[in-house]
């Protein structure tokens, strides 16, 4: 039911939002970066709805999270950000809020002034229940535009807390992917790939996205390629430029 509503939020946001298109931080894909920052001034709401379920043949497994965000760029390389978590299990019923998140992106040139185009990701994530530590996460974007299809590849070196204790070690994830525009620069299609590589979980699939007047949005899942990964995760992003 709730993928349900969620489809036909999107759908509504899509007619809305059609149009001439200035939208701004328009994402190819739903997990993976590519070589983008907000223009200096411009402002955007991001609304962030994620499904995971380790095994499909169980529904308890499902989990949900969702995050709000808002983004405003500084300069023409520079943006900065604020995130709200929060998760929802169906077996208890219940919301939990997580953590806050402050984030800022860093062009470290401009495109195509290098074979690759790079950018750098900071994220702090600073935790609702106080007795646990916060977090950090960096990421690595690379990217690249050849001819119609954009390439990009992110690796993910981010804190995390040791099962059942409140310590903390890093670990490397990553994600990655391709798409390629169907209907001029407003549609694309795209595959997906993303994965842990201290557990070895591994994962792949597709990702749509939109774009129109002042509006985006990116919708994706992939499927565990190994049976440490979940065997489904949904995202969808949509964006509101202010």
């Amino acid at each position: 039911m709730q993928l349900k509503k969620l489809f036909a939020l999107i759908v509504g946001f899509l007619v809305w939002g059609m149009g001439s298109l200035t939208w701004g931080d328009y994402r190819h894909y739903a997990w993976t970066y590519q070589f983008m920052t907000m223009l200096p001034g411009e402002a955007e709401l991001e609304f962030y709805n994620r499904m995971d379920q380790s095994d499909l043949s169980k529904p308890e497994t499902v989990k949900w999270k969702r995050q709000t965000e808002i983004e405003v760029g500084l300069t023409n390389r520079w943006d900065i950000s604020l995130y709200l978590v929060d998760s929802y299990k169906p077996t208890d019923a219940k919301t939990k809020f997580e953590e806050t998140k402050l984030r800022t992106r860093y062009k470290l040139a401009d495109k195509d002034q290098f074979f690759v185009d790079p950018l750098l990701y900071l994220e702090y994530k600073i935790q609702a229940d106080r007795t646990y530590p916060d977090k950090w996460e960096t990421k690595l974007i690379l990217a690249k535009d050849i001819g119609n299809f954009n390439v990009a590849a992110n690796v993910i070196p981010e804190e995390y807390y040791k099962t059942g204790t409140k310590e903390k070690d890093w670990k490397v994830e990553y994600a990655g992917g391709i798409s390629y525009p169907v209907v001029s620069d407003i549609f694309r299609i795209g595959t997906e790939i993303k994965g842990d590589l201290k557990d070895d979980k591994h994962s792949l699939g597709h990702t749509i996205s939109f774009k129109g007047r002042r509006i985006w949005t990116a919708v994706g899942s992939v499927f565990g390629l190994n049976d440490k990964s979940d065997d489904l995760q949904v995202q969808a992003i949509v964006g509101i430029l202010f």
